[in-house]
């Protein structure tokens, strides 16, 4: 039944969790509930006026293009790869998302995955648990300080996750696509070149078709047998079984990670690698991050109906 309420459509049956969020200002459909597609966009779908959406599920433009009176995306992602921003810029239609609301714990996360990695916190806890207290040689690890941290990506997320890491006196260095006068860091040229520098490189830059892998065999072979890879951003950036070669065959000392190739991640194929620190895609999660995440998407909704300027446009 349609109301006098702004219709805001969810696209995949995940997002349902969201549904509270709507309930008093805006009249919510949901694309899977319809007897089929046709009948949703012939009927309900012509009143959209909004999609919400996770990054990484897609709003495509074989679905947005349907929606005659769209005129907003709005992500409750800092996260924003699934959508088709490109059709989204030549139709008018606003893109939105979470602008590092939680950026904060997704930096926390990436400095403790660094630290775990060199001072080995899961296996000291498995050791405490089992009773093999003196079994594991070296068990204590090696030390964070004086090492040289590359992060390969420095907007907000990445300059948070500097500013934490710098804090256990380390030496940080930083790789993206545009030079950044503000950044005192030196910047390398390349990934490769910022993994010859350093001793080990967290990740922290964003999903697009330009950095799908871009943490690579070469890159690996460059950071070198004592080094360490963090990655919080997305799975798709860590070229995952050329990552879990490397720590077998002993090129790679160390890996933390938040975010996998596929999610939820095979466990098996986990069971034998060593030295990884592994978290499932946590770091953002936590109450306070995903109540400043809620109300910034709640207020880019409100600002877009209201015909107000949005507080975290894409563009």
């Amino acid at each position: 039944m349609s109301s006098n309420k702004p219709v805001v459509m969810m696209v995949d049956p995940f997002l349902e969790r969201f549904s509270p969020l709507f309930n008093d200002s805006y009249e919510l459909v949901k694309l899977w509930e319809a007897p089929s597609e046709d009948a949703f966009f012939a009927t309900e779908g012509q009143r959209v006026g909004a999609v919400v959406t996770i990054g990484h599920f897609p709003a495509r433009a074989p679905v947005l293009s349907r929606l005659p009176n769209l005129g907003l995306v709005a992500c409750f992602s800092t996260g924003f790869e699934g959508v088709d921003v490109d059709w989204c810029r030549e139709n008018g239609v606003a893109v939105t998302n979470g602008a590092a609301a939680n950026g904060g714990d997704v930096a926390d996360q990436a400095a403790m995955l660094l630290l775990n990695c060199y001072r080995r916190a899961t296996q000291g806890g498995r050791v405490v648990r089992d009773g093999s207290w003196q079994a594991v040689p070296g068990l204590a690890g090696r030390s964070l300080r004086g090492k040289k941290v590359g992060i390969v990506g420095m907007g907000r997320i990445g300059r948070m996750t500097a500013q934490r890491i710098a804090a256990f006196e380390t030496e940080i260095h930083w790789y993206g696509p545009n030079p950044k006068p503000d950044i005192a860091y030196p910047r390398a040229e390349s990934v490769v070149e910022l993994a010859r520098i350093c001793d080990a490189l967290v990740v922290v830059a964003p999903a697009t078709p330009e950095t799908e892998k871009m943490i690579n065999r070469e890159v690996l072979d460059a950071l070198g047998p004592q080094g360490v890879v963090v990655n919080i951003s997305r799975g798709s950036l860590v070229d995952e079984d050329a990552l879990i070669a490397a720590l077998k065959e002993g090129r790679l000392w160390g890996a933390g990670l938040d975010v996998f190739e596929v999610e939820p991640t095979d466990p098996a194929r986990w069971a034998d690698v060593p030295n990884a620190e592994l978290m499932p895609h946590s770091a953002g999660s936590t109450p306070e991050g995903g109540k400043l995440m809620s109300d910034r998407f709640l207020e880019n909704l409100r600002c877009f109906f209201a015909g107000e300027p949005l507080v975290s446009p894409l563009f």
